[in-house]
């Protein structure tokens, strides 16, 4: 399952975190024509740049940009938000991976760099000086990440 799709099965999708989907390519323009087309299916919207969005496909990157920035804005931008929704997305998707432990561990240690070295993800690290399996801690982080923005009901 897709980081996308991870994010639209907990409820968690929302303008902000499309924006720093779209600007960090975790997603794509089609992610965003799917989910705005989607949204559009299930109600009325008539904000004239969330109607764009459901072309996305058609529209430079630079239009696809300034349409969610302005979307995100009207709605609230929270960076950190969407920031741990990406991360719970990328640790559960790496978590229901296929590969080994050790590949999962490898990768592991890439994640804890690639979102700057978060402090709920120090046990992660083979370098940690505690004695928590990586794996184990990133099963803890999912959890809690997960429990922190279910309660945040900002999705």
């Amino acid at each position: 399952m897709s980081k996308i799709d991870i994010l639209k099965k907990m409820n968690l999708v929302c303008w902000s975190s499309l924006l720093m989907g779209y600007r960090k390519k975790w997603i794509s323009k089609s992610d965003i024509d799917d989910y705005v087309t989607s949204i559009m299916l299930g109600g009325c919207y008539s904000d004239t740049n969330i109607a764009c969005l459901a072309n996305a496909n058609n529209l430079s990157d630079v239009e696809v940009d300034e349409l969610l920035l302005c979307v995100a804005q009207q709605t609230g931008v929270d960076k950190q938000s969407s920031l741990d929704k990406w991360r719970l997305a990328t640790l559960i998707e790496l978590n229901d991976s296929n590969q080994s432990d050790v590949e999962k561990i490898d990768k592991l240690q890439e994640l804890y760099a690639d979102f700057e070295y978060p402090e709920d993800m120090a046990s992660c690290s083979i370098y940690s000086q505690d004695s928590i399996d990586p794996l184990l801690a990133m099963k803890k982080i999912i959890e809690s990440l997960s429990n922190k923005l279910k309660t945040a009901g900002d999705g």
